[in-house]
């Protein structure tokens, strides 16, 4: 659920490191969690699936998750979309 909220921040020392410096690492870390959420789905059954399908539902639910996919950075947009991608292939 930490994905939908805009964390910048609490990720970085505000003295030590730039605003761009900053954002930048903000959306490595968002575009990893979307990939690596990806790739927890992809690793499981459709049985595990709708067993935690109840789980996820608040993410699955709010619409800033699925304006991920319009990001204007490139990376949190492609991992969106790879997301989107692997969940219409999984039956």
């Amino acid at each position: 659920m930490l994905l939908i909220y805009d964390m910048t921040l609490v990720l970085s020392l505000v003295r030590t490191t730039t605003e761009e410096e900053r954002n930048d690492k903000y959306h490595r870390l968002l575009a990893a969690s979307l990939q690596s959420f990806s790739m927890f789905l992809l690793a499981l059954s459709d049985a595990q699936r709708e067993e935690i399908a109840d789980k996820f539902q608040p993410l699955l639910k709010s619409a800033k998750f699925w304006k991920f996919g319009k990001h204007a950075v490139g990376v949190v947009c492609h991992a969106m979309l790879l997301l989107l991608l692997l969940k219409s292939l999984t039956p």
